[in-house]
């Protein structure tokens, strides 16, 4: 018997991800913390940040794809 593979990773939690237009999920819009681009993201991200930013902890840890990208890539060329 064939299964579908979302059988198999139906138990997977996926965390949802910031993307550069509203979705569905994706529908609260918020500024990228480096270059301040808008990213929409869904409402558990968007409340998380907003708990951190008024607690003091952290100024925007929210990044765009491009950012993310290009903190990853300094990470690992040093």
């Amino acid at each position: 018997m064939q299964r579908i593979r979302s059988e198999f990773d139906n138990d997977r939690a996926v965390e949802a991800q910031p993307t550069a237009f509203k979705t569905t999920e994706n529908r609260f819009e918020l500024l990228c913390g480096m270059c301040g681009a808008t990213v929409f993201v869904d409402e558990t991200t968007k409340r998380r940040l907003r708990s951190a930013v008024e607690q003091g902890m952290e100024e925007n840890p929210l990044l765009c794809a491009e950012c993310e990208a290009d903190l990853d890539e300094e990470r690992r060329g040093d």
